[in-house]
């Protein structure tokens, strides 16, 4: 019975959360990144592309949806319904261990549906895809132990998890340590249990086929590494998850957000001790996601010291902190497990620490909940606003030609924008403010000193400001 009201509680949050997404995809102002990809997906020559804004899926969606419709929604629809993937996959993680605790399952979901991640699901870009894609590669991946007495059912296991690999890895490179250290789960499983068994033809054509999108990829990631666009992150791990808690708790608390870092440094290292210490020593679908998360980390120190790359931070981290939260979900059912064989007061301890942290992971939801702004990219909450009312004052005005220029910031959203609504203006550039234009947008510390410019939006919560040259038609709306 208990099984039964979870899954319909499970799925109202998920449609709820659902709609919320869909909403603000829908209503969302187009976001820097989101245009710049959009832009560099106008020709099919972006699969060459050394740039970190190509991910792949998504900028083919962008590719061909951009000849259908240049609407926000449309554009991001991809991301959108990548939720719903996610959090089935997710319920199927839940379902493995469907006798755990039922705050223990809440907390899974608040961990891994954090704020930063809800917030992907609605932009067009390759995160919410990839981490989908990677939770169903998951899936997969954690069924490895029981499978190790058929052949079939382990290739047919094996092939289903790299192709969720691939789609996560064409969605976004980031998950790249994830997607090989489960592959060499799998060689080693082979190697283990099937070194003597003769793969047939046709199922040596699946394994070459997948090794060249393997390849490719790896191509594609030592490209943009020789390109210098891998520039994106920290020069430390600490504060590349510094950094990252900050994104997700949206906080700005520099005590709150090292406190938290601390705090899942820890956790990781009893993580680690754990593995080592079990008295459990076959591989089960714990150990597997532990040394996946546990490996790869190690792999990230190692790409740091040895040749000098980012640590992931905020946005590259998420598909880091979301296996974190499986692995301590995986973990604190074993220990509910063994609590269960001693005293009530041990259980009674678990239970209210997991609880006060979805009670905090709730109210970081509830707190920092906004259908209209992004974290990261904050600076373009107003800017479709903003060519919405240029876009008004061009049809009811009758000058020309209409002219505008702005902080470098602005320029890919507004180009959006200007092409989505077929304005007679041209493109803007990243070159910054040129007096004399008809209008410009920038941060309200500007002051024009060449033109007389009239102020017709004031956007104090993001301090910017729209201007127009007062030789301008004045039409105010």
């Amino acid at each position: 019975m208990r099984v039964f009201q979870f899954r319909y509680l499970f799925i109202f949050l998920v449609l709820c959360a659902f709609v919320i997404i869909a909403y603000k995809a829908y209503i969302l102002s187009f976001t820097h990144d989101e245009a710049l990809s959009y832009f560099l997906s106008k020709n099919i020559n972006f699969i060459l592309n050394n740039s970190s804004n190509i991910h792949y899926i998504n900028s083919l969606w962008l590719f061909m949806g951009q000849n259908i419709s240049k609407n926000e929604l449309w554009l991001r629809l991809p991301n959108v319904f990548s939720f719903i993937l996610s959090a089935f996959a997710v319920y199927n993680l839940i379902q493995k261990r469907e006798k755990s605790p039922f705050i223990l399952k809440i907390f899974l979901i608040l961990f891994v549906f954090n704020p930063l991640q809800i917030e992907f699901f609605s932009l067009a870009r390759g995160y919410g895809l990839s981490n989908a894609f990677l939770l169903c590669a998951l899936c997969y991946l954690t069924e490895l132990p029981e499978n190790t007495t058929n052949f079939q059912s382990f290739y047919k296991n094996f092939v289903n998890y790299s192709v969720f690999a691939l789609l996560a890895l064409y969605s976004n490179f980031t998950v790249l340590n994830f997607v090989l250290l489960g592959l060499s789960m799998y060689a080693y499983f082979y190697r283990k249990y099937y070194r003597y068994h003769i793969i047939d033809k046709r199922q040596k054509v699946k394994i070459y086929l997948l090794s060249i999108f393997l390849f490719f990829a790896l191509y594609r990631v030592f490209a943009l590494k020789k390109a210098k666009e891998l520039y994106y992150g920290t020069d430390t791990l600490i504060e590349g998850v510094y950094l990252s808690v900050r994104s997700m708790t949206y906080s700005n608390s520099i005590i709150l957000c090292y406190t938290v870092t601390c705090f899942l440094c820890l956790f990781f290292v009893l993580f680690v001790l754990y593995g080592f210490n079990s008295k459990k020593r076959e591989i089960n679908d714990t150990r597997i996601v532990l040394f996946l998360l546990s490996a790869s980390v190690v792999l990230i120190l190692i790409q740091g010291l040895v040749f000098k790359n980012k640590y992931f931070a905020d946005r590259t981290a998420l598909p880091y902190f979301l296996v974190f939260g499986i692995v301590f979900y995986l973990i604190s059912y074993e220990v509910y497990e063994w609590i269960d064989r001693k005293k009530i007061i041990h259980r009674i301890i678990t239970t209210t620490f997991i609880f006060l942290l979805s009670v905090m992971l709730a109210y970081n939801h509830v707190r920092y909940f906004s259908l209209n702004k992004t974290k990261l990219w904050a600076y373009d909450y107003h800017t479709k606003t903003v060519m919405q009312r240029i876009k008004n004052r061009i049809e009811f005005s009758d000058s020309t030609p209409n002219t505008i220029s702005n902080h470098w910031l602005f320029t890919f959203a507004i180009n959006f924008y200007i092409e989505k609504y077929k304005l007679d203006i041209p493109l803007t550039d990243k070159s910054g403010i040129k007096e004399g234009t008809t209008y410009i947008y920038t941060y309200n510390k500007y002051e024009p000193t060449t033109y007389k410019y009239n102020l017709i939006a004031d956007f104090s919560d993001i301090c910017t400001i729209l201007l127009v040259r007062n030789n301008s038609n004045d039409v105010k709306f």
